[in-house]
């Protein structure tokens, strides 16, 4: 396997994200100089700079992605994401309320994100910018966790890692149904006995996938592992490979028509599919960034100011990123229509409990994946939290359904809280009075009602 450099640019400050996409035949790359973000356009197929965006922020980046018709960008941030025009219009924003860790288009131009879920597992999010609404989503992690995810080419699928006591890779249908996502349970199962996995890709033509998985518990061998999307019991390439995972998780790419796949973790490796097997280490530390061209064989890498791209010896025919495209689209359908009696409801959705609050009235604690609020159960009025639209249109559903019957459940429960706390019968004081013929205590009775007056006045004051 031989190598060349192609191309090389030399910024003034770090490079700090990339983007290639092959499609429109553009590479976009992000510097930052103090309060300004500057994003760099080039032609690929003539390394010639063609725009140059700027916008001010001081914020810390996460990605950059363009579009299809290289007319957008959408730029990812840690607590929110944009998309501009490449003349620097602002089209949409939106807040990100977990973390976010990489977003881009879909086929369509649809935007998405992978956002940070509870216990450092990954979720997804679809994002119409236009209109200014979104919805997160749960991806399926079997009841334990879920490290990354990735987008099929066709734009109608995301894949996603689950781990435990095993790993493994699932298929969710896009888009999703009532605010809900949807994965294939196919048997049989892509399954791992190592316990991570992450660093999740699909080759161009969506006919293939790889992840990567380790033993989170110690040990330096790790496992590349890469699987048929319509043969899922047993990969079609199982590598082992070694040294020290970096805080950063591992990342895989396909390159070259899918004659390459990209590996990135303590180095940069390339490693061949097509022909003779062979593997190729870059370099020894792990790059700042990387993009790869879907249809020919070359790499954008980034090391500081340095943004180089490479260029590999492809050893089968390239076909274009439309045909790439289709093929996509082909297999994504073909996947779709042999699976689809397989189909089930990802995550545990909207889940609700109600809790006992200070003032004594109860509250309805609702959660649905990274979102969460809490609610009066008498009056429906939103006492802290925040969720999107979708699920406050599903709280709203269970408080028309449920609310009434609570409520009595509720009252009937402080009913008997207030007994048991006043109730005479508990109160045992004695008195001199003698019983009557009639067998009534009157004396008794009448202390027995002073008592319980002053317990309750005493009652009273500590609750207050």
């Amino acid at each position: 396997m031989n190598t060349q450099i192609v191309h090389q640019v030399d910024a003034k400050t770090l490079i700090q994200a990339v983007d290639w996409n092959a499609q429109c035949e553009r590479l976009i790359y992000a510097t930052q100089d103090k309060n300004e973000l500057c994003i760099t356009m080039l032609d690929s197929a003539s390394w010639t700079m063609i725009h140059s965006l700027t916008i001010r922020t001081d914020d810390k980046l996460s990605s950059i992605a363009l579009n299809d018709s290289a007319e957008l960008v959408l730029v990812t941030w840690l607590n929110k994401a944009a998309v501009y025009t490449i003349s620097g219009v602002l089209v949409g924003e939106r807040i990100i309320r977990t973390r976010g860790i990489q977003g881009g288009f879909a086929p369509g131009e649809a935007g998405w994100l992978a956002i940070a879920a509870p216990s450092g597992c990954v979720d997804w999010s679809m994002w119409d910018y236009r209109a200014g609404t979104w919805v997160d989503l749960e991806l399926e992690r079997r009841d334990h966790y879920g490290r990354g995810a990735a987008i099929h080419p066709s734009g109608m699928l995301v894949g996603a890692c689950w781990n435990a006591y095993e790993a493994g890779f699932l298929l969710h249908k896009l888009p999703p149904v009532k605010n809900r996502l949807y994965y294939y349970d196919v048997t049989p199962a892509c399954s791992e006995d190592q316990i991570e996995a992450d660093g999740a890709s699909f080759a161009a033509r969506g006919d293939r996938f790889a992840f990567m998985t380790y033993d989170f518990h110690g040990g330096k061998t790790h496992h590349l592992c890469v699987y048929d999307l319509f043969a899922q019991g047993q990969p079609l390439l199982h590598l082992d490979i070694y040294g020290e995972l970096q805080e950063k998780r591992g990342q895989t790419m396909f390159i070259g028509s899918d004659a390459y796949l990209v590996l990135i973790r303590d180095g940069l490796d390339i490693i061949q599919l097509s022909g003779a097997y062979e593997q190729l280490r870059l370099q020894n530390n792990r790059p700042d960034a990387v993009a790869g061209h879907t249809s020919r064989s070359e790499l954008a890498v980034v090391n500081g100011t340095a943004l180089v791209i490479i260029g590999l010896d492809g050893s089968t025919p390239t076909l274009s990123p439309a045909a790439l495209q289709q093929a996509s689209r082909e297999n994504a359908e073909r996947f779709m229509t042999k699976n689809a009696d397989t189909l089930k409801m990802a995550g545990n959705g909207l889940m609700i409990r109600i809790v006992e609050a200070d003032d004594e009235s109860p509250e309805v604690y609702a959660e649905h994946s990274t979102q969460w609020a809490k609610y009066s159960l008498e009056t429906q009025k939103m006492k802290s939290g925040w969720v999107d639209p979708y699920v406050q249109h599903e709280i709203d559903e269970w408080f028309a359904a449920n609310q009434e019957e609570e409520l009595k459940k509720w009252e009937l429960q402080k009913s008997s809280e207030d007994q048991a706390v006043f109730n005479p019968d508990d109160i045992s004081i004695e008195t001199d009075e003698p019983y009557r013929a009639n067998g009534s205590k009157e004396g008794k009775v009448v202390v027995l009602i002073i008592a319980s007056i002053i317990v309750y006045i005493i009652y009273r004051s500590m609750k207050g």
